[in-house]
């Protein structure tokens, strides 16, 4: 199924008895929840649901119209056998009972799920341990593991940008520790002005830090990379007035694990050079 069809962002599952059924039609919107405590369990959809046999069988007829010869003849055959077999079931008392208490179920669980999420966020801030980088106080590679834990390939594209502020691991040898960490500071506040409600900004390297924006494509990443540059170029104005070039190299992807080896490889051949370096082509995009 290629990206351009519009099932290709659907996520369904029907379950089908003769007595019972159950059904959950779900369409990603390509973007998340900031506040969640992972990159998948942040992920938008609209959905739809019922715990109606009759919407049950009704959905499972739209699958089998819909994907047609794509199921294979051994599917198909099997989900053709089931639809023969079980006749829709008009909605009884029992039937619509036992679909509001199942619904109310499921909202109240959303909403505890949410609950808990806000509150481990919460206790990170207070103990953020190897999760917090203790200069810049930027969330670090640990973070990030834990953050796109369950992310899979093919699902939520993200825009990276990998920066690099050249000479920033010799500003602490050459200029002391109070000059370090007012950079460091200053490039953190910069990338936080840039991760929006859902993006991450992560220190991943000694001079290097990551970008993650969920959804954003390829032109609007390429804006907010060039905008970033100048603006961590423009921190040598202020104090300590030590040079910050910099350079980033951006790309989109939905590709799990990132391909932060292809990025860094980029970064490096772009030797001293500053501006944005776009890379064309990410595995598993």
């Amino acid at each position: 199924m290629s990206d351009g069809e519009p099932a290709a962002r659907e996520w369904s599952v029907t379950v089908l008895t003769p007595r019972s059924g159950a059904t959950v039609v779900a369409h990603d919107l390509e973007a998340v929840d900031g506040a969640a405590r992972t990159l998948e369990r942040g992920r938008l959809f609209t959905a739809r649901w019922s715990f109606r046999h009759g919407d049950a069988h009704a959905e499972l007829l739209r699958l089998r119209r819909e994907l047609g010869p794509r199921l294979g003849p051994r599917t198909a055959a099997a989900l053709d056998d089931v639809l023969a077999r079980v006749v829709p079931a008009a909605g009884t008392a029992t039937d619509h009972r036992h679909h509001a208490a199942t619904d109310r179920l499921a909202r109240y669980v959303s909403v505890e799920r949410r609950r808990a999420d806000a509150a481990l966020s919460r206790l990170d801030q207070l103990e953020p341990g190897a999760e917090r980088d203790p200069r810049s106080g930027l969330p670090t590679r640990a973070f990030l593991d834990r953050w796109l834990h369950g992310s899979m390939s093919g699902t939520l594209p993200l825009g990276l940008v990998l920066l690099r502020v050249h000479g920033l691991g010799t500003v602490n040898r050459q200029h002391g520790f109070r000059a370090e960490t007012a950079v460091l500071h200053g490039v953190a506040r910069l990338l936080g002005g840039h991760t929006g409600a859902a993006g991450r900004a992560v220190r991943i390297g000694r001079e290097e830090f990551l970008l993650v924006l969920p959804g954003l494509d390829v032109r609007t990443l390429a804006t907010a990379a060039r905008r970033l540059c100048e603006a961590v170029a423009g921190l040598s104005s202020a104090f300590p007035f030590v040079p910050t070039p910099c350079h980033a190299v951006i790309t989109r992807t939905r590709c799990r694990p990132l391909p932060l080896d292809s990025m860094w490889a980029a970064l490096d051949a772009a030797g001293q050079d500053t501006g944005v370096t776009l890379l064309r082509r990410s595995p598993g995009r």
